[in-house]
């Protein structure tokens, strides 16, 4: 059951380009995959599943020219524009570079590989083929004096002990013959232009060769002296021939005769006799074929179609499928690689190589089971049923259909990428639609008309392309049965009614019309024709209005068929009455150009996207005001749907975003990126809205499902995946099993718990072996997170210790991953760690430093707290010598906090503040203790003190003591100081007497500097 809500979409296929011209190819002995260059790369297809495998690239600033392939599919050789030759093993998943060496001067043009896969020869625009030994890059032969630029290459096929034989053809006509033992080269200048292609016939001898080009004949040559036999005219320019096996089959065919078959300019696969090469049978490319008009222009749009369906490429590769016998493959101008079988000529398959710009994609019905062909044998029916029974689920997921940039209307299985071309339109078809009985698919194109093409009961079923082979999966495609035409311009847009009931089709032009075509009419005028085919031509419209002042870019119609909104480039959206297109409203808002409007399937509300970035939700009645503004993309909104019954709406842009929103809440649930790489142009919903396609401008059909169910499912088991593991680390704690708890800590990407555990082992653990354990029980990229988060852990202070030790003993025991993705992360947490490493020891470096300072004063500052513990110790507190008025123990005090005024005392040139950082710490405490016992000979343990060179002070003693002062350099003779001093004391009585001070005052002093 589907939610009501989506959360996610997820990529289901990509339908991307693989084929943009040049070189196409299948290995001769595998056919599972297509080769083919692609923008300068070499893209690898699955024929099976029609997607790119891989892709294998030239480099940055370089591009491939051409690619050779061995038989079995192994071994790849390129060459690129920088004349390098390549050599690549393939497997499965994706290709190994082997060797490159240096290649010609000039670009190679051309390639091939012998049948043995050990040589290859490569011609190069210098005019000369070399031969070159893949597995050691030597050249082995060197053949120069073509007469033109070598275009094409080919060994001839080992026909019992024949030589091995190398053929080239060049600009010229020139065709030669190598051959590599006797170095002989043979010059065949028969043809008048380029010579194309050659083939040799399949007797057991390869008797002739025949040869075919842009001169339209066809040359039978012996390849005993490689004479001339016969020139036959075909009046066609080819491009391939090739010589059909004895077991072919069509319709006229002997097992008698030897049959060719041609490719060229007129876009068929001509049957020959190759007695006479006549036309025997002609497989048409071409579904459709054009009206009867005047002759001038049959053969002016006769010339543009033969250019579109130009066949390039023609060869012979095995049967894909069951029971086949071979396959003639095509690649024509416009990069469409088509598959015949050889029993029964009939296509089996078309692979669109490029799509160039995708402009529209609509869904087709669904099917409800598979159309298969009835059998004779009673075994095949018991086979039909099992493939009814297995897919039936697969079929209702339909096909879609994409205008691009091309005059023909792509159909795409939507199992294996199968596609199928709608021809008839004769220039670009940019929009599509589907009536809602789901009975005719509606076109738009530069052509100025709308066409309509009668979809088949089922678009996909199971039946036979041959009598030998299996059941396969086939496209029906639709067939078209009107035109309607009356436009001036272009066709930008087309809608149909939604109701089953008086049907009515919408076109809009650039013109800047609204035509209103009535289904009925189109029905009635069908019932008139006799022939199948006939297409029923309506050049008048119902009715027809002039909706804008610019190009109209988009219709919609609401649910009941009563309103009609167009959006155009003139920044308007307007409302129109559907019966008789009157105006109703003009809902103005927009910047810029409108580029879609959608009418919500329950609400009476319309939405736009608007060239301004923005979508806005309208109100279609009362005063049709903008209800709601969606913000979030950087480029125009291209194309806007609604899903899960209107509540949730799909945008697209220019930015290459796909956004789902949320309508009630304003939300961007979810952005997908990463899926295209240009423009996003067209974007559909299924009916059920569990299915999503996207277009752009990068050449990309993307598929989506909606994969919210899955989603939740995943996210309940990785809950409960997450609950037990946890469990599991809870036990394992309590078990002390420390290497299972970091295993599980890892998994759960639970850093801080892994922290936690490192942390008790580093600090309770009596030595490293537990913790060593531990870390060798981690698999290699565990232990490469391990650094990864120990980077982290290592920008917080209090993490370092323990970081660091977990990171010394990863990488001094060399504990870390093998891998190269890995070791490339680990190198970058390491140089991480150096940084934040370096800045913790700085920061150490400073702390230390601190310290000494701190240290010093904890020391100076213990010198009051000793005095007054022996003080108090003995219980006499102050000594009688030392008072608290004593000039001397009052200068003391002021060593730990001095005085203002007591600064004064100190000569000019000597800074009383730096006094304290030239003395000892341990010298301060002795000298304290000695002054305490000895007032009286304190002054000369103080001076002893200062160092060599510098001025020593007496700390002030009492008038008359026995101190003395020593001259320093600086200092002037004579008692300088002492008289300067005196003076100072003399002054101060003079203003008054000083107040003394208690010994509870001088203690307070003491306590406070401690």
């Amino acid at each position: 059951m589907k939610p009501h809500f989506s959360r996610t979409f997820r990529v289901d296929k990509h339908i991307e380009a693989c084929y943009t011209g040049g070189k196409v190819c299948i290995a001769e002995k595998d056919a599972s995959r297509l080769f083919g260059w692609c923008n300068g790369d070499v893209a690898v297809s699955d024929l099976k599943t029609g997607r790119v495998l891989f892709t294998v690239t030239a480099g940055e600033d370089d591009n491939f020219t051409t690619f050779g392939v061995d038989s079995e599919g192994k071994v790849l050789v390129t060459a690129g524009q920088s004349q390098l030759l390549t050599s690549w093993e393939l497997t499965d998943s994706g290709f190994r570079k082997l060797l490159s060496w240096k290649g010609h001067n000039l670009p190679v043009l051309a390639m091939a590989l012998d049948p043995t896969g050990t040589l290859v020869a490569t011609g190069s625009t210098d005019r000369s083929v070399r031969v070159w030994d893949i597995t050691k890059g030597h050249c082995t032969h060197r053949f120069p004096g073509s007469s033109g630029i070598v275009s094409w290459l080919t060994f001839r096929p080992q026909f019992s002990s024949r030589r091995m034989e190398l053929i080239s053809g060049s600009d010229g006509g020139e065709i030669r013959v190598m051959e590599l033992h006797s170095r002989k080269i043979r010059s065949l200048k028969d043809h008048i232009q380029t010579a194309t292609a050659v083939c040799f016939s399949l007797d057991d001898s390869g008797k002739y060769m025949y040869s075919v080009g842009r001169d339209r004949v066809i040359n039978i040559w012996s390849t005993e002296g490689y004479t001339l036999v016969k020139t036959i005219p075909v009046y066609e320019v080819l491009e391939g021939i090739i010589c059909l096996p004895p077991s072919v089959l069509f319709k006229g065919s002997s097992v008698e005769k030897r049959y060719v078959a041609t490719g060229g300019e007129s876009g068929c696969i001509v049957i020959r006799d190759v007695e006479n090469m006549k036309k025997v049978y002609e497989v048409n490319l071409r579904r459709y074929k054009a009206e009867e008009k005047e002759k001038k222009e049959e053969e002016t749009n006769g010339s543009i179609e033969r250019a579109s369906h130009h066949i390039l490429h023609l060869f012979l590769a095995p049967d894909i499928g069951q029971g086949g016998s071979g396959q003639i493959v095509s690649a024509s101008h416009e990069h469409n690689i088509r598959f015949h079988d050889i029993l029964g000529l009939q296509e089996s398959r078309l692979i669109v190589g490029h799509n160039d710009e995708v402009l529209d994609i609509v869904w087709a019905p669904e099917d409800q089971e598979s159309a298969i062909e009835s059998k004779d044998e009673e075994g095949d029916m018991e086979e039909e049923d099992e493939i009814r029974k297995n897919e039936k689920k697969i079929l209702k997921s339909r096909a879609i259909f994409a205008a691009t940039n091309s005059p023909a209307i792509r159909m795409y299985d939507a199992e294996n990428l199968n596609s199928t071309l709608l021809e008839g339109h004769e220039d670009t078809v940019l929009t599509l639609a589907i009536t809602p009985d789901k009975r005719f698919l509606i076109s738009g194109s530069k052509d100025c008309s709308v066409r309509v093409w009668e979809l088949a009961p089922r678009s996909v079923e199971m039946k036979k392309t041959n009598p030998t082979a299996g059941l396969r999966r086939t496209l029906c495609p639709p067939r078209c049965v009107g035109i309607l035409s009356g436009h001036t311009k272009a066709i930008g847009a087309i809608a149909c009614s939604n109701l089953t009931r008086n049907t009515w089709i919408l076109s809009a032009s650039r013109d800047t019309t609204l035509k209103k075509w009535e289904y009925s009419t189109l029905i009635h005028s069908r019932k008139g024709v006799t022939k199948r085919n006939d297409i029923v031509s309506i050049d008048k419209s119902s009715a027809a209005v002039v909706a804008h002042e610019k190009d109209i870019n988009s219709i919609a119609v609401s649910r009941d068929d009563k309103l009609i909104a167009t959006g155009s480039s003139d920044r308007t959206v307007k409302l129109w009455s559907a019966p008789n297109l009157g105006h109703i409203a003009t809902l103005k808002g927009h910047k810029r150009g409108v580029w879609t409007v959608a009418f919500s399937p329950v609400d009476r509300v319309i939405c736009s996207g608007s060239g301004d970035q923005t979508i806005k939700v309208w109100s279609v009645e009362g005063d049709y005001q903008c209800l709601k503004t969606f913000q979030g993309h950087e480029a125009s909104v291209t194309k806007t749907v609604f899903i899960n019954a209107g509540t949730q709406l799909l945008s697209a842009s220019s930015d290459a975003l796909v956004k789902l929103w949320t309508i009630k809440t304003n939300e961007c649930i979810n952005t997908f990126a990463n899926s295209h790489d240009d423009k996003i142009w067209a974007l559909a919903s299924s009916s059920d809205g569990e299915w999503v396609a996207t277009g752009g401008e990068d050449s990309k059909i993307v598929i989506w499902c909606d994969a919210t169910l899955e989603e939740e499912e995943k996210d309940r088991e990785a809950k409960e995946q997450a609950e037990m593991k946890e469990q599991e680390l809870r036990s394992s704690l309590r078990k002390k099993d420390w290497g299972k708890a970091i295993r599980i800590a890892l998994e759960l990407t639970h850093s801080r718990q892994l922290f936690r555990i490192f942390t008790h082992l580093y600090r309770h653990a009596s030595d490293d072996s537990v913790l060593i354990d531990a870390l060798n029980s981690c698999s290699p990229d565990q232990r490469a997170k391990i650094i990864t988060w120990g980077r982290e852990w290592n920008t917080h202070t209090e993490y370092v210790p323990v970081a660091h030790h977990i990171l010394s003993l990863l990488l001094r025991g060399h504990l870390l991953s093998e891998s190269k993705e890995s070791l490339q992360a680990s190198i970058s947490a390491a140089k991480n760690l150096i940084n934040y490493s370096e800045r913790h020891l700085k920061r150490l470096d400073k702390l230390l430093t601190k310290s000494y300072l701190f240290d010093h004063i904890l020391a100076s500052a213990s010198l009051v707290s000793i005095a007054a513990g022996e003080r108090d110790t003995e219980g006499k507190g102050l000594p009688d010598e030392v008072d608290s008025e004593d000039e001397e123990f009052k200068d003391i005090d002021l060593e730990v906090e001095m005085d203002p005024e007591a600064k004064d005392s100190y000569p000019e040139d000597i800074d009383p503040d730096t006094v304290l950082t030239r003395v000892n710490p341990d010298d301060v405490i002795t000298s304290l203790n000695d002054e305490i016992s000895n007032p009286q000979g304190s002054e000369d343990i103080w001076a002893s003190n200062w160092e060599e060179g510098e001025t020593a002070d007496v700390l002030n003693s009492k008038e008359g003591g026995g101190g003395r002062a020593e001259v320093g350099p600086g200092r002037d003779k004579g008692g300088t100081k002492e008289k300067k001093t005196k003076k100072r004391r003399k002054e101060k009585g003079k203003k008054g007497a000083r107040t003394p001070k208690s010994k509870k005052t001088s203690k307070k002093r003491r306590k406070t500097a401690t």
